[in-house]
C-alpha cells in the first residue's frame, strides 16, 4: 500500500491549510501547502510535494478549498472546545499563543514570541509579537490576553485546566506574567490548545453571546459565515489581511461542510464539491482512489464510556467484566492495518504516556466470573450510543458483551448528539474518542478529568495527587511514572475503557499538494 505517513495529525488540517495556494499551467492547477512557524504541521516521513499530483504548474496565491467533515463545531468559545472539528477550526480564527513543534516534542512561538519560566515564583513571562492585530485591525495587547485568561478560568467546562493560574499581570502592552499557585509545567502545552484563545478585552464591547456569534481573532483566517450550525453546518473562513505572518495565508478562503453521513461526504468529494475529506471512515475507503488517501498515526484513542451513575454500571465488577469481555484484537480486524489495541485510556503514542501496569486484556472466563458475583448476575439490558463511523464496532462489541449477559441496543446518532447526551449523562454506554491536542500525556488526561472523566461520573479527584505532582515535575521519567499511577486507577475503575488507537485518514484531491 502506498502511504504518506504522518504523526500528530489531530490538527494537521489547520496546520496544512495555513500556507496553501492555487495555481498551475494551462492544463493543470494545484493547491500547495507548506509549514510556517505560526502553525506547525505534523512531521512527515518524506518531504511534502511542491507540485500537484495532476500537474507540475507553479503555485500561486489565492483560491478556495472545500473541506468535508463528519462532525460539527461546538461553538466559538474555547471553553466548549472538545471535539476534533472544533479543535481544528478555532485556531484558524483565533491563532494560539504557542504552537506545537514540528516533531511534536514540545512547543514553539505562536502569538507569543518568547517566554520564560521562573520556578521560584512560580510564574511564566510571555512576550507577545510586536504589532499583533485582530482581524478587524484593532491592536492585540497584553490586556486582551489578561482578559482572556479570566474567561478561561471561569469556564464551566474547561475552567479547571487553568486553576493553577492565579493572576495575569500586564507590566506593558507586550508582556504578560502568569503568576501560578504552584509550579506547573503543563502551562506551555495548555497555551497551544484551542481552549486558550485570545479574545479582545471585554469582547470588543459586545456581550459574550453576541461575540461568539461573530468572533474575531488573530489567526490566519477570519469568520465570514456560519450557516446552519449543527450536524449539517457550513463554515466559511476568509483570509485575515491583518495576520502577523506577512504573506500568509495564501488561500483566500476555506469552506468547511459537515455531514454525518460518510457515504454522502464521499459522493460530494468524488463529484468535485469537496477538495479534502477529514477523518475518513474505514468502511468508505474502498470508494476512494488509494493514491488520494493520506494516513497518519493519530494522537487519539477510541474509548467505551461507561455511565457509572446508572445501575448496574455503578457496580465496578460489572464495569471490569465489560472491559475483560471485549476482544480488542477482533476489533482491529474492522480497520485493516489502521488500528492497534489500546493499552490504557491514553493514545499509545502520546509522549511520556506512562502505560498502565496491567494493560487492558481479553479474558472471557474472568469476565463471566465477575458478572456472576455482581449486581448484573441475571443479565442486563443497556443502550450503546455510537456515531455512524463506529457503527460496525458497536455491532461487534454488542456481540461480545452478549457473552456475559449484556443485551445491548445500538443507537446511532450524529456527533453533536453523542456529545450532548454524554454531557447530560443520558446514556449507558457510548463509543467516543479522546485526542492529544498538544505534545503532553497530561493533555488527554486532564481534558477528560475536568468533564467528569469523560462523562463517566468517576470522581474528579481520582488521581488528583498524582496529577498535581506530574504537572509540577520537570523530570520526564517521574512524570511518566505518575501518569502510570493515574492510568492504573482508571483501569481499575473502568469508567473509560480503552479500545483502539486508529490511524487518521484524509482524502486529498490531486490538485492539493503538501498536505
Amino acid at each position: 500500500m502506498n502511504r504518506s505517513r504522518r504523526a500528530w495529525v489531530a490538527v494537521v488540517t489547520a496546520a496544512a491549510l495555513l500556507a496553501s495556494a492555487c495555481g498551475g499551467d494551462d492544463d493543470s492547477s494545484s493547491i500547495e501547502t507548506e509549514a510556517t512557524e505560526g502553525s506547525q504541521p505534523a512531521p512527515v516521513s518524506n518531504p511534502p510535494a511542491t507540485t500537484a499530483a495532476s500537474g507540475s504548474g507553479p503555485a500561486a496565491a489565492g483560491g478556495e478549498l472545500a473541506v468535508g467533515r463528519g462532525g460539527s463545531i461546538t461553538g466559538w468559545s474555547g471553553d466548549g472546545c472538545y471535539t476534533a472539528a472544533t479543535n481544528q477550526t478555532l485556531p484558524m480564527v483565533y491563532g494560539t499563543l504557542l504552537d506545537w513543534a514540528p516533531d511534536g516534542q514540545g512547543v514553539v512561538p505562536g502569538l507569543v514570541e518568547e517566554w520564560t519560566f521562573d520556578p521560584a515564583a512560580p510564574s511564566y513571562t510571555l512576550t507577545l509579537r510586536d504589532g499583533l492585530r485582530f482581524s478587524d485591525g484593532s491592536d492585540l495587547t497584553s490586556a486582551d490576553v489578561a482578559f482572556s485568561v479570566e474567561q478561561w478560568k471561569a469556564g464551566p467546562i474547561n475552567g479547571g485546566l487553568f486553576a493553577n493560574i492565579a493572576t495575569a499581570e500586564t507590566p506593558d502592552d507586550r508582556t504578560v506574567v502568569l503568576q501560578l499557585a504552584q509550579a506547573d509545567t503543563f502551562v506551555e502545552p495548555l497555551l497551544s490548545w484551542c481552549v486558550s484563545p485570545v479574545y479582545p478585552e471585554d469582547f470588543g464591547g459586545k456581550t459574550p453571546d453576541e461575540f461568539f456569534q461573530a468572533p474575531i481573532g488573530a489567526g490566519p483566517f477570519m469568520l465570514s459565515s456560519w450557516n446552519n450550525p449543527g450536524p449539517s453546518e457550513e463554515i466559511v473562513l476568509d483570509r485575515n489581511p491583518n495576520y502577523w505572518d506577512a504573506g500568509l495565508p495564501l488561500l483566500d478562503r476555506i469552506v468547511y461542510r459537515s455531514n454525518p453521513d460518510p457515504n454522502q461526504r464521499v459522493l460530494a468529494y468524488r463529484s468535485g464539491d469537496l477538495d479534502v475529506l477529514e477523518q475518513v471512515e474505514y468502511e468508505v475507503l474502498p470508494q476512494l482512489p488509494e493514491d488520494e488517501l493520506v494516513y497518519g498515526a493519530n494522537m487519539g484513542i477510541l474509548l467505551l464510556l461507561v455511565n457509572t451513575a446508572r445501575p448496574p454500571l455503578d457496580d465496578v465488577k460489572v464495569r471490569q467484566a465489560i472491559a475483560l469481555a471485549i476482544d480488542r484484537d477482533a476489533l482491529t480486524q474492522l480497520y485493516g492495518d489502521r488500528a492497534e489495541v489500546a493499552t490504557g485510556i491514553l493514545p499509545n503514542n502520546v509522549p511520556f504516556g506512562g502505560e498502565p501496569s496491567s494493560p487492558w486484556r481479553y479474558d472471557l472466563d474472568e469476565a463471566k466470573r465477575l458478572i456472576a458475583e455482581s449486581s448484573a448476575a441475571g443479565g442486563a439490558s443497556l443502550e450503546l450510543l455510537s456515531d455512524a463511523g463506529e457503527a460496525p464496532m458497536a455491532q461487534v462489541i454488542a456481540a461480545q458483551l452478549a457473552e456475559i449477559g449484556m443485551d445491548l441496543t445500538i443507537t446511532t446518532v450524529d456527533n453533536g448528539t453523542l456529545f450532548a447526551r454524554g454531557g447530560e449523562g443520558d446514556f449507558d454506554l457510548q463509543i467516543n474518542g479522546n485526542v492529544a491536542t498538544s505534545p503532553s500525556a497530561l493533555d488527554p488526561i486532564l481534558a477528560t478529568q475536568v468533564i467528569g472523566w469523560y462523562y463517566s461520573g468517576m470522581p474528579v479527584d481520582l488521581g488528583a495527587e498524582q496529577l498535581a505532582a506530574a504537572r509540577a515535575s520537570e523530570d520526564d521519567d517521574e512524570r511518566a511514572q505518575l501518569v502510570t499511577e493515574v492510568q492504573d486507577l482508571l483501569v481499575e475503575q473502568a469508567g473509560n475503557i480503552g479500545l483502539l488507537t486508529l490511524d487518521s485518514t484524509y482524502a486529498v484531491k490531486p490538485g492539493v499538494t503538501g498536505f
